[in-house]
């Protein structure tokens, strides 16, 4: 995403709204399916390190 916008300038907030909503509808469902499953292994991961700090 960083990448999408970087360099970018938008003269309104509605233009960057409009922006990141094209950038996520032309994602594919395995976009979110791997988004949803990495959130799954870090909300593991920080319960058995009970909250201490989690390497991405």
């Amino acid at each position: 995403m960083k990448k999408m916008l970087q360099g970018k300038k938008f003269g309104s907030n509605e233009e960057v709204i409009a922006e990141t909503e094209a950038y996520f509808e032309s994602k594919d469902k395995s976009f979110y399916i791997k988004g949803i499953e990495k959130l799954e292994e870090r909300w593991n991961e920080c319960i058995t390190l009970e909250g201490e700090y989690v390497d991405e």
